[in-house]
């Protein structure tokens, strides 16, 4: 109760060498509270995308002023 979970993700281009990670962010209920993406021309390593993604839940954690959260990331290397 209280508590806000952010999931995050990563998705990769084959064919021209782009990465993406997003993270989005439902609070006890499953309530929308916000989301960040970011495009990211170069990187297509699957654990270095999903680390970055993992830093945007940060960042969006800040900009919603969360106090408590929680990341939600299903990269064994990157947690």
């Amino acid at each position: 109760m209280g508590q806000m979970k952010i999931n995050v993700d990563c998705g990769l281009s084959d064919t021209n060498g782009v990465g993406a990670a997003a993270a989005v962010c439902r609070d006890h209920n499953g309530l929308y509270m916000g989301s960040s993406a970011l495009v990211v021309p170069g990187i297509t390593d699957p654990a270095v995308l999903e680390a970055i993604a993992c830093r945007e839940a940060l960042a969006l954690a800040e900009d919603l002023s969360l106090q408590s959260f929680m990341v939600a990331c299903d990269c064994k290397p990157v947690v």
